[in-house]
């Protein structure tokens, strides 16, 4: 089975169609950008918790702010492509706005818990309408996230701010800044989509002089001597060099066996130009059978990904081929050869099914649930015809799920 992970942390998976379209430029230089957020419609909705009525924002499609694990107002996300050196300063101007009056929220407990306890002090939840965060790299792409909470709720005053439309302005300066780089001479044909998708500014962005990279993978594969294990390690690597790949594959003979060689080896490979990958394939299990590759922290990847910047945005797409023995591979290898091969699209119906799982212990909470509800709710945008097995709960069942991804 390969696990890939783009990689890309919430605060950029956050950004829906529906918060994307809520943006648009209005002037763009070489000394800032200027944009305008405008509301989409909205509702009120009472909600009855022991007797007592309580009202909420609802909107559709759109990602809500936390207390603890409680979905509390919505927030709106843009990234802005911004020079490759220096800093950015904001200015809010021109904010319509309005003040609804409130019978309370439902998330007013919660509230009232953690001004207490001495966060969120401020008169206004969220403090503020609109926050820039520092700047970050996204691999071709210097850019900077912003924030919009059109609802700020005074909890003392019983009362929400709606602001209507906002327009925020960007101003560029000179100053010594973080995560400063050199403009790229090509871009990643990969990364493209995202780029587009993502950055509000993409187009205005974009060096009409540069080129696009052709993709190149890197395939790095737990060392064995097994004459039939490294032949179809080959027999992958030839068979994505059919598919237009550029590929280069070692074992951890070559890059080393920890972690940090690992690291090390891809952070090489991507410092070069000519040999710097768009995806990055791990052949090999991380903690049992006699090819392993090790996690770089915890139980995952994406830190393997942080190629470029001080930052935590990946630079790179990573994946996982997590075979443990020879017969493992040999099994997957079979599978890539009936779906990217051999497919008969008159038993293909699995491609529009989907598992998801979300287990509320080991310290993740309900959180795992709503980013698989995040998930079915992006996707199902892309192709309405995915259905879905939602395993949630405490401790789900293996068996649940190998019945789910095998029905």
């Amino acid at each position: 089975m390969l696990i890939a992970f783009i990689a890309l942390p919430a605060i950029l998976g956050a950004q829906t169609q529906v918060a994307n379209s809520s943006f648009s430029l209005m002037r763009s230089s070489d000394d800032g950008i200027q944009l305008r957020f405008q509301l989409p419609t909205w509702r009120l909705e009472e909600t009855i918790d022991d007797g007592i009525t309580r009202q909420r924002v609802k909107m559709e499609g759109v990602p809500y702010l936390y207390l603890d694990e409680t979905e509390t107002l919505p927030v709106f996300s843009t990234s802005i492509a911004i020079p490759y050196q220096g800093g950015v300063s904001l200015e809010i101007s021109n904010t319509a706005s309005q003040t609804q009056a409130m019978d309370g929220t439902d998330f007013d407990v919660l509230l009232s818990r953690e001004r207490t306890s001495g966060r969120h002090p401020q008169q206004m939840y969220p403090a503020q309408s609109v926050i820039v965060g520092e700047p970050m790299i996204m691999r071709d792409f210097r850019i900077v996230h912003i924030n919009v909470h059109p609802f700020q709720y005074d909890q003392d005053a019983r009362q929400l701010q709606v602001n209507e439309s906002v327009d925020i302005v960007l101003n560029f300066n000179t100053l010594p800044s973080i995560n400063e780089m050199e403009a790229p001479s090509s871009y990643s044909s990969v990364f493209e989509p995202l780029y587009r998708d993502l950055i509000l500014n993409y187009e205005q962005a974009l060096n009409r002089n540069a080129s696009f990279s052709t993709p190149r993978m890197l395939v790095i594969w737990g060392n064995n001597n097994d004459t039939i294990y490294q032949n179809k390690v080959n027999e992958y690597v030839d068979w994505k060099k059919q598919r237009g790949f550029i590929v280069s594959a070692v074992s951890t003979a070559t890059t080393g066996t920890s972690s940090s060689a690992i690291k090390t080896y891809i952070q090489t490979q991507y410092n070069n130009t000519a040999t710097r990958p768009d995806y990055v394939v791990l052949i090999g299990d991380s903690g049992t059978g006699n090819m392993q590759i090790p996690t770089f922290s915890s139980y995952v990847d994406y830190e393997y990904t942080w190629l470029e910047g001080n930052d935590q945005l990946g630079d790179v797409i990573i994946g996982r081929i997590s075979v443990e023995n020879t017969a493992h591979i040999i099994n997957y290898m079979a599978k890539v050869a009936y779906m990217e091969k051999n497919l008969n699209l008159n038993n293909s119906a699995f491609l529009d099914r989907m598992v998801l799982v979300g287990d509320v212990d080991h310290n993740s909470g309900i959180s795992t649930i709503y980013t698989n509800e995040y998930v079915a709710d992006i996707s199902s945008a892309v192709n309405p015809d995915y259905t879905y097995s939602k395993e949630y709960g405490s401790n789900v069942s293996h068996h649940n799920i190998n019945t789910a991804i095998n029905q």
